[in-house]
């Protein structure tokens, strides 16, 4: 994880999923970034592994699709 740190100090580009992000802050006791989207005042708190040094266009699909379905009782 150490690693990781510094390689996060050293980019210059991060991403979080597909949004080039900038790091504002680095908790690394818990391995938490504080983190602002690019050319916005967005501001939020990830774990470190959800970083990367490219974007990310993966398709997913969101668990909120299953909040009215009763699939879970």
């Amino acid at each position: 994880m150490e690693n990781t740190i510094i390689a996060l100090k050293q980019k210059q580009e991060h991403y979080f999923v597909n949004k080039k992000i900038v790091i504002i802050k680095i908790y690394e006791s818990v391995h938490l970034v504080k983190i602002r989207f690019e050319n916005t005042d967005i501001c939020t708190i990830v774990d470190i592994s959800a970083l990367s040094d490219a974007p990310d266009f993966t398709n997913t699909i969101s668990l909120r699709l299953l909040e009215d379905k009763k699939i879970w009782s």
